[in-house]
């Protein structure tokens, strides 16, 4: 019996029942070895498998990094409220006491806080 073609797959089970397969192939040539064809097509799906782990950790870190960046944003954006609050608090005082911000200070870089 002549083998022509070698095929090999591999299953991964993920979370929540995504399974992922990965399969490949081999048309053998007359002067081609099954089991050296066999070990090439594994090595390749093998080696597929972990190049796609490898992205998948890379894109795991980059929605860290975002969700990180994200959540810094909502720091700032709240302090950035806090701010706009006292400044309002701040005007409004001035005016009860009289006082002309507008003569007092040339630009907000001015306000000491």
């Amino acid at each position: 019996m002549k083998i022509q073609t070698v095929t090999f797959s591999r299953l991964v089970s993920g979370p929540g029942y995504s399974n992922t397969t990965i399969g490949a192939t081999a048309i053998l040539e007359v002067q081609d070895s099954p089991e050296a064809a066999l070990a090439q097509v594994e090595r390749w799906v093998n080696d597929e498998f972990g190049r796609r782990e490898e992205q998948g950790f890379a894109a795991r870190t980059a929605n860290f990094d975002l969700v990180n960046a994200q959540q810094q944003l909502m720091v700032v954006q709240d302090q950035l409220e806090v701010a706009q609050r006292r400044w309002e608090a701040v005007k409004k005082l001035s005016e009860a006491l009289g006082v002309d911000l507008h003569s007092k200070i040339a630009s907000l870089d001015d306000v000491p806080f």
